[in-house]
């Protein structure tokens, strides 16, 4: 256990009119810890409405930061165990992408998008030379604990209102997950991409 810090940041968060057919939401975000950490956080959403039935939002988050105390994990050691540190660079981007479109009113479709890209390197290892204190001493670590994270998630929609009273909806789920760990020097794939058909029908008395 480390003794903690303070933390200080500011963050600035701006929006255009969003009765406007375009609007912009761009936003800044810093932060800065006593122990030298810092991060930096930036995003522009834009939403367009070219006809009243029709709206897409699209967000573009960045996320960097650097932190020179992460965790890594326990070591034994003919001494005894040794809790080691590193320092971390990180960088997280991902791209949100949200659809709405109502063809009629008994037919619309919708649409949520993901992609989702992290990647973290480590380096300058250091063993906890005192519990509660933010002493350190240089410790020989051999493992590469660099990993890599490309996700896409994504949900599609439709509603058929084919009778009053009876819908058909047909979901589409998207989750491809992929993670790359330097350690093993190979990529993990997961795919769990879903197909459900739900029909609705309504009996009239």
């Amino acid at each position: 256990v480390i003794r903690e810090l303070p933390r200080r940041g500011a963050f600035i968060w701006l929006r255009t009119d969003n009765r406007k057919w375009i609007s912009l939401n761009p936003s800044v975000g810093f932060g800065r810890g006593e122990s030298g950490s810092w991060g930096y956080r930036f995003s522009l959403g834009m939403t367009v409405r070219p006809t009243p039935n029709l709206s897409a939002t699209v967000r573009s988050v960045i996320n960097i930061k650097e932190t020179n105390d992460e965790w890594i994990g326990v070591e034994e050691a003919d001494d005894g165990e040794k809790i080691i540190y590193a320092n971390s660079s990180q960088q997280t981007q991902d791209v949100t992408l949200r659809l709405n479109w109502t063809f009629s009113p008994d037919l619309s479709f919708q649409t949520y998008l993901q992609p989702f890209r992290a990647k973290v390197d480590y380096s300058d290892f250091v063993e906890l030379a005192a519990p509660m204190t933010r002493h350190y001493v240089p410790f020989n670590y051999t493992d590469n604990n660099n990993i890599i994270m490309d996700n896409t998630i994504g949900t599609f929609v439709m509603r058929w209102e084919y009778l009053p009273g009876s819908i058909l909806y047909v979901v589409y789920n998207l989750n491809d997950r992929n993670y790359f760990s330097a350690s093993s020097d190979s990529w993990s794939p997961s795919k769990s991409n879903t197909l459900f058909i739900k029909l609705n029908y309504w009996f009239q008395a």
